[in-house]
This record gives C-alpha cells, sequence and structure tokens, in this order.
C-alpha cells in the first residue's frame, strides 16, 4: 500500500464518529487487544484509538493513523483505506471536481460499517419498542468483561448489548456478511460448507471456547447476524445438529425494513 495516495482526498464533510468507532473496532481484530493494536500501528498508547471507539473525537483523524490503521487491519479485505477515509469525511479529488459523490459513488459508501449501524439501530429500537432499558458496550468495553481464555481464544465480535431484564447479562453480536445473490438455495444447500468455510472459520474460536471453556460464557450469549435470508438459511442447514454448551443463536434481520425477520437457538 502506497502512502502517497493519501494525497488522493480532500476533506469533504465532517467525520462520522460512528462509523469510524466501528471500523477501528474491526480494524483490531477479535485477538488484539487495544493497546497491541496500538503499538503494531505505532501509536503511543491506546488513548488514541479508546477515543475514537468511544466517538470522543472532535475533528478529523489524522490522515498517517487511518494509513497505519488500514495497513495493520485484522483483514484488510474488511476494513481498507478508503473505507477510513470516507469514514474521516474524505473523499477523492475526482469526486470533488465533479461536484461531489455521484449517486453511484453513494451506493458504495453503504460499508460494513453502515450495515452494521443499521442492524445496531433496529436491535436497539426493538428492544426499546419493547418497554426494554438498552445499553450498548463499545468493543473496548466488551472485551475487558469476556473472562481471559487459557487458550487464547478471543470471542469475535461487532457490537454487543445488555437489555434490561433479559438474561444472559452480556448480548454480543457477530455480523456475517456471506453473499448467496446468484446461487440458487439447491446448489447452496448442496455446497453449504464451502460456502460458509470464510464464515464459519471467523466464528471458530467462539465455537472451540464454547467446546473446551463453557463455563467463560455463562454470563454471555453470542448471536451471528444475518442481513441475506438465503445465508440465514443455510448456515441452519449447516448447523442443525451442532451441539453447543452456551447460549448461541443465529438471527435473521431485513436491514432494509429494519426488522428482525427470525431467530434459532444452536442446540444446547
Amino acid at each position: 500500500m502506497d502512502k502517497r495516495v493519501l494525497n488522493n482526498y480532500v476533506q469533504a464533510f465532517v467525520p462520522d464518529k460512528e462509523d469510524l468507532a466501528v471500523l477501528v473496532s474491526m480494524a483490531k481484530g477479535p485477538d488484539r487487544s487495544m493497546a497491541e493494536f496500538s503499538r503494531v500501528c505505532k501509536v503511543k498508547g491506546p488513548s488514541t484509538f479508546s477515543r475514537i471507539v468511544n466517538e470522543l473525537i472532535d475533528k478529523p483523524v489524522s490522515d498517517e493513523l487511518l494509513f497505519a490503521i488500514a495497513k495493520n487491519a485484522y483483514d484488510s479485505n474488511e476494513v481498507t483505506l478508503d473505507m477510513l477515509m470516507r469514514a474521516n469525511g474524505k473523499i477523492p479529488k475526482e469526486e470533488m471536481a465533479g461536484g461531489g459523490p455521484t449517486s453511484d459513488n453513494r451506493k458504495l459508501f453503504r460499508t460494513q460499517s453502515e450495515k452494521i449501524k443499521i442492524i445496531k439501530d433496529t436491535l436497539v429500537q426493538h428492544y426499546l419498542n419493547n418497554g426494554h432499558s438498552v445499553m450498548i458496550h463499545p468493543d473496548i468495553k466488551f472485551s475487558e468483561k469476556v473472562p481471559k481464555s487459557k487458550y487464547g481464544l478471543a470471542i469475535p465480535s461487532d457490537f454487543s448489548i445488555h437489555v434490561q431484564g433479559i438474561d444472559p447479562l452480556f448480548w454480543n453480536f457477530i455480523v456475517d456478511f456471506t453473499d448467496l445473490n446468484g446461487v440458487s438455495l439447491k446448489s447452496a444447500k448442496f455446497d453449504a460448507g464451502k460456502l460458509m468455510a470464510e464464515s464459519i472459520k471467523r466464528y471458530s474460536s467462539l465455537f472451540l471456547r464454547d467446546a473446551w471453556e463453557p463455563e467463560s460464557l455463562k454470563d454471555f450469549k453470542n448471536t451471528i447476524i444475518f442481513t441475506e435470508e438465503k445465508a440465514f438459511a443455510v448456515f441452519r442447514i449447516l448447523m442443525m445438529d451442532a451441539k453447543c454448551n452456551s447460549c448461541i443463536s443465529a438471527m435473521y434481520i431485513d436491514d432494509s425494513e429494519q426488522y428482525i425477520e427470525n431467530e434459532f437457538y444452536l442446540n444446547h
């Protein structure tokens, strides 16, 4: 990745604090603490990232810091420099020269972080409408509440909430971005393992922890969220006979209507 690409961007908007918070958490990944990620990015201390994750910034983040985050991201396909720059309010010069983002370019702005925001808003609104008080836990705080694994098994997390009056105490969410559009359901069912391989790989540490250290998950519910109905159906088929020792579920949310359509629990 060439640092000179930073010169191609100009400030067009104020930063989207929530998008930046989500992207930094995703870039850190499930296996590193914020302190470890800060060292990898050559930031003096985790307080810089803590301010971003807790949405406490009041001005754009430096281009150099965003470059370091993108360069050291847990998954370079999941968090790119372009995503970070746009979340920071910057767009390529050619877009600005044309009078700003076009309607086609705006479609590209719906990044994974934006989808996570929609999902989070949908869940929170659902429980507020049902009379519950909801507390959202930023990644840096949630990770502190998870007991340390003897085997170094980190729990993947896109965000977590605590819903008053509903157990377990903490509810952790992992968003699945599997895209099975264009794949027939019959083919998807037949090739379920292959099509969901990347997702299962991401969740492997959760399932191993459930098998080896279930006591460490007794205060947690872990839910994998799908926004594509076909992927949700294929995952359900794939996990139909899975045996779990803790509370793990999969949920389908219609992110266009912002509505919880379905949820099933893995057998436990």
